[in-house]
C-alpha cells in the first residue's frame, strides 16, 4: 500500500511539473503495442533486454526521450516495488529539469492507468470524474 501512495504523490508532482515543460498537446496514441504510432518493433526489441533503472534515469537526465515501453516498465516496476522510492525521485527530478514530450506524457498517463483497476461506468450514461490532491484549500468544484 505504501508503494501505491508514493506513486500517487510522485505522479501528482510530476504532472504539476510537466505541464510547464510540454511544448504541444499530446498527438500520439498512448498505447505500448507494437502496432501503435508511438512504439515500433525496434523500441520493443531494445526494451526486451533488461534495462536498469539508473540507465533510464540517466537517459532522461541527459535529455533523451523515453520510449513507451521504457516508461511502462519504470512505472510498473515502481508500482510492484522493483524500483525504489529514491530511484523514482531521481526520475522525477530528471523529468522536472528536462521536461517531457507530449508522447512521453501520453505514454506515462497510459502506464499509470494500467497499474490500477478501471471501472466501466458506461451504464450510468454521462459521468464526471473529479480528482483531488486533498487538503482543505479546495472549496469549489466545477463540472
Amino acid at each position: 500500500m505504501k508503494t501505491r501512495a508514493v506513486l500517487q504523490v510522485a505522479l501528482v508532482c510530476l504532472f504539476g511539473c510537466v505541464g510547464s515543460h510540454s511544448p504541444s498537446p499530446a498527438s500520439s496514441e498512448p498505447s505500448c503495442s507494437s502496432s501503435s504510432p508511438g512504439c515500433n518493433s525496434q523500441q520493443h526489441d531494445e526494451a526486451a533486454t533488461a534495462i536498469l533503472p539508473v540507465e533510464l534515469i540517466s537517459k532522461k537526465r541527459d535529455g533523451g526521450e523515453l520510449t513507451c515501453e521504457e516508461i511502462r516498465r519504470f512505472v510498473t516496476g515502481f508500482h510492484t516495488g522493483e524500483i525504489s522510492d529514491y530511484q523514482m525521485t531521481a526520475m522525477l527530478m530528471a523529468i522536472y529539469i528536462k521536461g517531457m514530450s507530449s508522447s512521453e506524457t501520453a505514454h506515462l498517463t497510459k502506464a499509470m492507468v494500467d497499474t490500477g483497476h478501471i471501472l466501466d461506468l458506461s451504464a450510468l450514461g454521462d459521468t464526471v470524474d473529479k480528482h483531488s490532491t486533498g487538503g482543505g484549500g479546495e472549496k469549489v468544484s466545477l463540472a
